[in-house]
């Protein structure tokens, strides 16, 4: 029992000083905190139009939501720039915030964390957190964070977004925790 109190504070030292070690800038994808496409209030009268919103983002970044029906994707379009470099999908909703993650204060974001949800198949909410790695002008899907990670989900996606410190790759993306249907479906939407 000591032995697993040791480990146990021993990861909770180690996530603090990791989150300690980077900054954070949280933004709002809420509709009262994005400005509304003309044509947004006809749009969700109907289910077969698109409703969009205009998200800012930390670092001048631009987030343009579509929702259509059940699917949901975010066009990421780096400042100074018109045309979205990465499209992050998901098949039911997106969380209400994007937590950015920087090397201090001021400094460009290297990471992004958002909330991906899916419908099970029993009809029930599933949610995973997308990491995504930013550099520069790029960005990309770098892990999907389980539900179920080690030693809880918020932690587990704070600390792999702090491996892209400097970086901003991503490569194939990976799973973080226990893979599952619902960490399959996002990694192979966002392929």
């Amino acid at each position: 029992m000591r032995h697993f109190f040791g480990i146990a504070m021993a990861a909770l030292m180690f996530a603090a000083g990791a989150t300690a070690a980077s900054a954070q800038t949280v933004t709002s994808l809420e509709p009262k905190a994005c400005k509304g496409a003309p044509g947004n209030a006809a749009a969700q009268k109907h289910d077969h139009a698109a409703v969009i919103y205009d998200c800012a983002g930390a670092g001048g970044w631009r987030i343009k939501l579509t929702y259509f029906g059940t699917n949901v994707s975010a066009d990421f379009t780096p400042a100074g720039t018109q045309k979205p470099v990465f499209t992050l999908r998901a098949p039911f909703d997106i969380g209400p915030r994007i937590e950015w993650r920087s090397a201090g204060k001021g400094q460009p974001p290297h990471a992004a964390i958002v909330r991906l949800h899916v419908r099970t198949e029993a009809q029930k909410t599933a949610s995973a957190l997308a990491v995504l790695g930013v550099s520069g002008s790029s960005l990309c899907l770098y892990a999907v964070v389980s539900p179920v990670a080690p030693p809880n989900q918020n932690v587990a996606a704070t600390l792999t977004s702090d491996e892209l410190k400097g970086s901003g790759k991503c490569g194939a993306p990976r799973t973080i925790g226990p893979e599952s249907d619902t960490t399959r479906e996002l990694i192979e939407l966002n392929r």
